[in-house]
């Protein structure tokens, strides 16, 4: 995959992280808060008038546990009953709510249970009404205050968007091997004689590392991270190519532990220079290692015209910076 098509990719995926994340965060915001007002209603005693079942032909349902409606055949448990709110008597037939930010009552696509509801509640019968101390005129029979579910729909939709927010972040600051390196990479290209899709195919079949998209550079370079999967030691490698020539790759930048990291760059260069001499490299990184500061310093040398530039990260850390740029 190219570096602009795996680019364009990874910004429909921000793109559609958010958008799903922020929709699934703020839908059941408004049943959440009209459940929780369902929990200041108060109950009274009331008497059945009268109870029949009602089928509605491919309704759409609306069911609590999900933000989308369903659409089947279902069934509508219509209870009349009567009941009294100071010396007022007030008659209602609704059962049970559904979503109540949407006014929805609950109907139910089985019909045993609806009828059992039904057969349960019978003229006379004295039931337990719910009724809204704003509004004494609406009531119900039974009351869904349950949150929980719609929390985790809520919950979710945070958890995207914050991977939105971590992914555009990532993109929009560069790579962090770049920040950390303190090195900014080349304003203009001198291209390293392999190219980089063969660089990455290298680096996985001879030093066995997994690469990966890893964002935009100063608006100006695409990366890819190759490193050593989990457990097989810290050993990484950046790769900076061009937008406009992507195909190319103008810079390195390699980390490696101690002892590995001479062994590991002399296999780096043979992928990257397959002319040059990995011997070579691997003695002057094994001698030139021993004399840098614990931190901070730096030695430089030149390898088949191209610059190789060998720091220290930490005490067991080195760096190796290959590539150079023209005017």
């Amino acid at each position: 995959m190219s570096g602009s098509i795996a680019a364009a990719i990874y910004w429909l995926v921000i793109l559609f992280l958010g958008a799903f994340g922020y929709w699934l965060q703020s839908s059941p915001k408004a049943e959440i808060a009209a459940r929780r007002r369902l929990r200041d209603w108060r109950k009274t005693a009331g008497t059945v008038t009268g109870s029949h079942l009602e089928e509605i032909r491919d309704a759409r349902l609306s069911v609590p546990g999900r933000l989308l409606k369903m659409k089947a055949d279902v069934y509508k448990p219509v209870i009349s009953y009567t009941y009294l709110v100071g010396d007022k008597t007030y008659a209602c037939s609704k059962y049970k709510n559904s979503f109540v930010a949407r006014g929805e009552e609950w109907l139910s696509a089985d019909r045993l249970a609806a009828e059992e509801i039904v057969a349960a509640r019978q003229p006379g019968q004295t039931v337990t009404v719910n009724y809204d101390p704003d509004d004494p005129a609406t009531a119900f029979l039974e009351l869904d205050s349950s949150i929980s579910r719609l929390f985790i729909f809520r919950t979710s939709g945070i958890v995207l968007l914050l991977a939105a927010a971590l992914m555009f972040m990532r993109s929009a600051y560069g790579a962090s091997g770049d920040m950390l390196s303190g090195r900014t990479p080349p304003e203009t290209a001198a291209v390293l004689p392999v190219a980089s899709a063969e660089i990455r195919v290298g680096l996985s079949d001879d030093l066995g590392l997994v690469c990966q998209y890893n964002g935009i550079y100063h608006e100006t370079y695409e990366s890819w991270l190759c490193k050593n999967p989990p457990g097989a030691g810290p050993a990484l490698v950046y790769i900076y190519s061009r937008k406009q020539a992507l195909e190319k790759t103008d810079y390195l930048i390699a980390k490696a532990s101690l002892p590995q990291a001479p062994a590991f760059f002399a296999e780096l260069s043979r992928v990257v220079l397959p002319q040059s001499d990995p011997q070579q490299l691997r003695d002057w990184v094994t001698k030139t290692a021993s004399s840098l500061s614990q931190s901070g310093g730096r030695a430089e040398t030149t390898i088949n015209n191209l610059p190789f530039v060998l720091s220290t990260q930490s005490q067991n850390t080195l760096q190796l910076d290959i590539g150079e740029f023209k005017q």
